[in-house]
């Protein structure tokens, strides 16, 4: 079984020759991080310092960046439910369950992919000393105008480098990315079985929106139910404080959605073969 999924998997990613959507997601991300890091680089110039860490867990304290980032994962899903001419056939050969858990262990090795690629873009565009703790440049950034005079989006709140050493804030916002891109391809491929696919796009889309809704709102109660705002650290508690959800009750609920979206395909594919073909 293992076996026969690896080879769906690997037909999948050979057939990004084809499908131009993963190109053009790449370039995008590409286009993205230089349009938020340039103001960022402009900054290392003027202070004369380079940053200690990578800005990975503080870059998505921008609910800009946020809708920025997600809608493009959307399109490294766009091609969902990843079927061509070949897939009844491999679907007859392997049986319908295993190229489900196929198809679903593809978009859980996207939603690893694509966090790890832009961890490795913003590295390069924004490049870190690698010294001990968060360093002269975040601190600086945290407790001065500096970024808004620079017209940069890193900005964030200095109770984030107490709160947080920089390994831990990187591990809760990593996976809590990986959570967040691996749910946006389930839900698009959810809907894409219910040849719905369009519709799928447009309510993550609202979802994605969501955090720059809630932020402009500034109405606390509403950030329990916005799962894209929970990669924020600034809106999401270290721990419990009956205001804001906590990383816990983050992680529990990423989980607990991934879990449904999982069933929910299974049931939808269990109903036959024409649940399959779209």
């Amino acid at each position: 079984m293992v076996r026969i999924c690896m080879h769906i998997v690997k037909y999948n990613i050979k057939k990004w020759k084809q499908n131009y959507n993963i190109l053009l997601g790449l370039i995008y991300l590409l286009i993205i991080s230089d349009m938020m890091f340039r103001p960022a680089r402009k900054i290392v110039e003027q202070l004369g310092f380079s940053p200690n860490i990578s800005s990975f867990s503080l870059i998505w304290n921008s609910t800009f960046f946020i809708l920025l980032f997600f809608l493009g994962v959307i399109l490294f899903y766009s091609d969902a439910p990843f079927q061509d001419s070949m897939t009844s056939f491999v679907m007859i050969r392997c049986g319908k369950i295993k190229f489900m858990i196929a198809q679903i262990c593809y978009i859980f090795l996207l939603g690893i992919l694509i966090p790890g690629v832009f961890f490795l873009i913003q590295y390069i565009f924004l490049l870190p000393t690698e010294a001990d703790g968060w360093g002269k440049f975040w601190g600086t950034i945290a407790q001065t105008n500096i970024a808004e005079e620079a017209e940069c989006r890193l900005q964030f709140d200095y109770h984030i480098l107490w709160e947080y050493e920089p390994k831990e804030a990187f591990i809760i916002t990593f996976f809590t990315c990986i959570f967040l891109t691996t749910i946006t391809g389930l839900f698009i491929y959810l809907f894409s079985l219910f040849q719905m696919k369009t519709l799928g796009i447009c309510l993550i889309s609202l979802f994605i929106i969501l955090p720059s809704v809630v932020d402009t709102l500034n109405y606390t109660t509403f950030y329990w139910i916005s799962p894209y705002s929970w990669i924020c650290l600034d809106t999401t508690a270290k721990e419990y404080n009956g205001i804001l959800p906590s990383v816990s009750y983050t992680f529990l609920m990423l989980f607990l959605i991934t879990i449904v979206l999982i069933l929910l395909i299974i049931l939808r594919i269990k109903k036959g073969k024409e649940s399959l073909m779209v």
